[in-house]
């Protein structure tokens, strides 16, 4: 069961990583953890594989003032400052999956109702509702976490359920919006970051979607390998 725990251990860095750039601005420590990682792995998909590329473009050549530029575009995109109209890339799943592109709709009470089950309370300090496309990615990693500590222990059953709810939570609460988020954040970005990470984004989650229905297919036709002694 333990040779599972680096798959585990690789999709809750993804998770976290990706979760913190939408989170908030870029701050120079985590700029610089940015520039500490290596985007230039095989990965499994052509969107992985072209927004890491130019993540990477970026990054050797981000500009005389990066933070700044950031922090600008951040606004801009997911915030709208500065667009036309007010429009932007906002990162919530009720404005790209209700009728009115509204917050706090539908998929924030279903999301609100999924992080309860698990045991998740609002954190005080928060100004961002629940179904913000960070807190759903850090949700994400949690589950991963969760079952790191299950396989560690030998709890198969545990592990299965845990790699259910992450299979079923990213159908429905994440790549049923995260295309069109792509999309306009390509759209509304004046700098090449946000649209590479959120390409790079889109083809994780469809690669890690696939990834978990195989292993739940396996794990349940042959059954989980035993934890070493």
């Amino acid at each position: 069961m333990k040779e599972l725990l680096p798959f585990f251990q690789s999709r809750c860095g993804l998770y976290v990583f990706l979760s913190r750039v939408f989170e908030t601005e870029i701050d120079g420590t985590f700029l610089e953890k940015i520039r500490s990682m290596d985007f230039t792995a095989d990965y499994p998909s052509e969107a992985m594989k072209e927004g890491a590329a130019k993540l990477g473009d970026w990054l050797r050549n981000p500009g005389g003032d990066p933070l700044t530029d950031l922090a600008v575009d951040y606004a801009r995109v997911f915030i709208g400052a500065g667009v036309t109209g007010g429009k932007a890339a906002y990162p919530y799943e009720s404005v790209y999956t209700s009728p009115q592109g509204l917050v706090m709709q539908e998929a924030w009470e279903k999301v609100c109702a999924i992080y309860r089950r698990h045991g998740l309370a609002r954190k005080e300090h928060s100004d961002i509702h629940e179904d913000h496309i960070a807190l759903e990615l850090d949700f994400m990693a949690q589950l991963c976490r969760d079952a790191m500590k299950f396989a560690a222990r030998g709890d198969s059953e545990a592990v299965i359920a845990s790699l259910e709810a992450q299979a079923s939570f990213l159908e429905d609460h994440l790549l049923n919006w995260t295309k069109g988020f792509a999309r306009d954040v390509e759209r509304y970005a004046e700098k090449p970051f946000y649209p590479a990470v959120a390409q790079f984004m889109q083809g994780f989650l469809i690669v890690d979607g696939a990834l978990l229905k195989d292993l739940l297919q396996e794990l349940k036709n042959d059954g989980m390998p035993q934890a070493e002694a």
